[in-house]
Order: structure tokens, then C-alpha cells, then sequence
């Protein structure tokens, strides 16, 4: 019970004297957070520039010796690559990019003799086919994959794309391009090409470990539906496992390369937010 008496003081008896008890404590608690935070925030007080220009590192990868590692660092904005090596691993910068133009770095990969790494840089288009372009420049940008030499030196451009996969020869690297595999020499020495043609629009890039006959497996999308499609460089044509009316994606392969397994779900062709979507169980 709750009543006021003739001095206008609140007084609180009965059974329910405890929980307005603690309703009171928990509301003075909330007018001292209310007074205490915003002081103390203005004594240590941040910029949104200062928030934006936290470095912080990402996109780690190994050798496959595990002997060297690098990762994309991005401070004030300016991504590069570093590296470090055993057995101190003491990072050093390896890319000398000075720009902070909205170019992001990606697809870190070594060669199987871990002397060079392959690496994407720059976005992908827009659903009008257009590039980010944050500075505005009249140039223009560009999506690329390049080549840099552990020991240092400046980046070789191998050709416009995405997402390289280096065949476990260590001599090509097949990218993406405008949805379609194309694929380019390491060094140089041939211009980039269509690694064959097929319907839909691939992603996904996936090698098999086994140099001795080297096999590709990618997504193939068809829109309402998508296959798993293995393409040999040896080989004259495509295959595709167990093609059905579903979606199927996320290629692996087993170490040995004779082997893949990847996801399948149902096709749906609204997906609405928020809202339970049936799935299935990996296929392989």
C-alpha cells in the first residue's frame, strides 16, 4: 500500500513495499548513469574521422607450408598487403598503396612455392554494370588481379576480374570476369582468355589438389536454379554432378581430389525476410 501523509511525504507499506523499493533504486540508478556517462564521454570524446581511421587487419592467409602468412592492413583508410615470415613472424608492409580511394584488397593466395601472392584489388560492379568510384576520378577504376613477390617489388597486373584460383601447377590463374571463367599465364606470357564457355553466370572457383590431372570445380547459376560443374584443362568438356531443378553451391574437395562435396537447397523463387527457408543436407 502507498499513501502520502499530511507532511506530503510518500510512505510505502504492505506486501508490495520491497518491489517499489527496488523500482526506486533501480530508477535513482538510471539518473546517476544519465549524469555520470555523459561527463565522463566528455572527457575522452572521439571523432567520426577518428572511428573511420582505426586500422585494423584482415583477410588472413597462409603458405602451405605454413612458414609464411599475409593479410590486408588497412590504416587511415590506405589498404596493403604485409607479410611475415618464420621464424619471428615480424610483419612488414609489402604493397605501397598511399590512397585511401575506397579500393578494397582481396583473394590473398601464395604460389605453391611461396614466392609470390596473388591478390584482387578493386570492386565489383553494380547491378548497372558500374565500379565504385568514391574519389570521382575521371579516370575512372578498375577490378583487377595482380601479382607482388614476397621479397618486395611492384605488383604485375595479370588481368580484370575477380576472385583468383591458382592451379596446383602454380602456372595459371583462372579469375572471373562478367560471370564467365577465364584464365591467364602466371608470368605473363599469354594474354587472358575464356577457359570455356557454358550457360549461366559461374562463381565459386575451386581447384582439386592433384597437379597430375588438375580440375576446376565452379557454381554454375541459372537464375532459379544452379549446378555443379568440374571443367579439366586437360579435358575437352564440362560435367556436371547430379544436375537437378535445386541450388547447389560451396564446392570442396577432398585432399586427394577425388572427391567433392557441396550444399544443396531447394530452389525458391521469392525469398522474403524474416520468414523460416527449407534446407537440405550436403551432397556428395
Amino acid at each position: 500500500m502507498i499513501f502520502s501523509d499530511y507532511t506530503g511525504s510518500v510512505v510505502v507499506t504492505g506486501r508490495h513495499s520491497c518491489i517499489c523499493a527496488h523500482v526506486i533504486a533501480l530508477i535513482a540508478a538510471c539518473l546517476l548513469v544519465m549524469t555520470v556517462v555523459p561527463a565522463a564521454l566528455a572527457q575522452h570524446s572521439f571523432t567520426i574521422e577518428q572511428i573511420l581511421s582505426a586500422p585494423h587487419p584482415s583477410g588472413l592467409r597462409t603458405s602451405s607450408s605454413g612458414q609464411r602468412v599475409a593479410w590486408v592492413y588497412s590504416a587511415e583508410g590506405v589498404r596493403n598487403i604485409w607479410v611475415a615470415e618464420a621464424p619471428d613472424f615480424m610483419g612488414r608492409q609489402l604493397t605501397t598503396y598511399t590512397e585511401d580511394d575506397g579500393q578494397t584488397i582481396g583473394s590473398l593466395s601464395f604460389t605453391p612455392d611461396e614466392h609470390h601472392i596473388i591478390y584482387r584489388r578493386g570492386d565489383g560492379p553494380n547491378g548497372k554494370g558500374e565500379l565504385p568510384n568514391p574519389l570521382n576520378l575521371s579516370e575512372g577504376t578498375i577490378q583487377a588481379i595482380y601479382v607482388i613477390a614476397v621479397d618486395g617489388g611492384e605488383p604485375r597486373k595479370l588481368a580484370e576480374g575477380s576472385s583468383p584460383a591458382l592451379d596446383p601447377r602454380g602456372g595459371q590463374v583462372a579469375y572471373l570476369k562478367s560471370g564467365k571463367v577465364w584464365i591467364v599465364a602466371l608470368d605473363g606470357s599469354e594474354e587472358p582468355k575464356p577457359l570455356f564457355k557454358s550457360r549461366g553466370r559461374a562463381n565459386s572457383l575451386r581447384w582439386s589438389g592433384n597437379a597430375d590431372r588438375p580440375l576446376l570445380a565452379f557454381v554454375s547459376n541459372r537464375g532459379d536454379h544452379s549446378y555443379i560443374g568440374i571443367h579439366g584443362i586437360d579435358e575437352g568438356a564440362i560435367r556436371y554432378l547430379s544436375p537437378s531443378v535445386d541450388n547447389d553451391s560451396n564446392p570442396v574437395w577432398s585432399p586427394d581430389g577425388t572427391r567433392l562435396a557441396f550444399m544443396r537447397r531447394p530452389s525458391e523463387q521469392r525469398v522474403l525476410p524474416f520468414t523460416p527457408r527449407l534446407e537440405a543436407l550436403p551432397w556428395s
